[in-house]
């Protein structure tokens, strides 16, 4: 594919509907900033939950749960279009980079990418490996992923009082930290196609303003 207008893709985590107040106040944020071109991939959240618990129930063959979860990113992708004031949904990275020219914030419609199919079924693969790999195919400069915590830690930083925050890591470590915020495919995608990626904490909003900005911001750069 050709080089991209688009210069970033910021992932939104489905971990941000637990906080609605913070997440309209990220979304009217995310309005407000031009400083950079970016789309919006949603993650899944609740949604997604919501198919884990049908999978369990009915034992669905991963054609089906992968792609009933990915539907779950459009589904939160739409309630985004809403809350952000200026949102419009885009089914592809011409629609997206139309939608920015033209001063909207642009959500992208997972499922109808081709980008994104060619990745494994399974719930290894979430919303993470998703937007890496738009990143990847549209030749993006940097992919940020937005959580509910300050990045990658020495252990899990919500049961763990002791976790401490790693600022750096390189991408051909990220499998040995175990098991991290990022999905379990997220490193070994990253191996075929590094790319620079950050993670932030979006319950302040003034980080993704920060990182879009290229400036210093508390997350986790993960580099070549």
């Amino acid at each position: 594919m050709e080089s991209s207008s688009i210069d970033c893709i910021v992932k939104l985590g489905g971990s941000l509907l637990s906080y609605p107040g913070k997440l309209i106040e990220l979304c009217i944020t995310l309005s407000n900033i031009r400083s950079r071109s970016f789309t919006i991939v949603p993650g899944g959240g609740l949604f997604a939950d919501s198919v884990r618990y049908v999978d369990r129930l009915f034992s669905l063959p991963s054609s089906v749960s992968h792609l009933m979860a990915v539907r779950s990113m459009d589904i939160y992708g739409l309630l985004l279009a809403y809350l952000i004031p200026n949102g419009r949904v885009a089914s592809n990275m011409e629609e997206a980079y139309k939608l920015w020219m033209d001063s909207y914030t642009p959500i992208l419609e997972v499922s109808r990418l081709e980008e994104v199919r060619s990745l494994p079924e399974g719930w290894d693969v979430t919303s993470d490996s998703i937007a890496l790999k738009i990143a990847q195919e549209w030749l993006v400069d940097e992919l940020i992923l937005v959580k509910d915590v300050d990045g990658l830690y020495t252990a899990d930083p919500k049961s763990n009082p002791e976790a401490k925050l790693i600022p750096v890591v390189k991408a051909s470590e990220l499998e040995g930290l175990g098991e991290t915020c990022l999905d379990r495919f997220f490193p070994r995608l990253l191996k075929l196609k590094p790319i620079r990626c950050l993670i932030v904490n979006g319950l302040n909003p003034a980080n993704i303003v920060y990182a879009l900005e290229g400036k210093n911001v508390r997350g986790t750069l993960i580099v070549v």
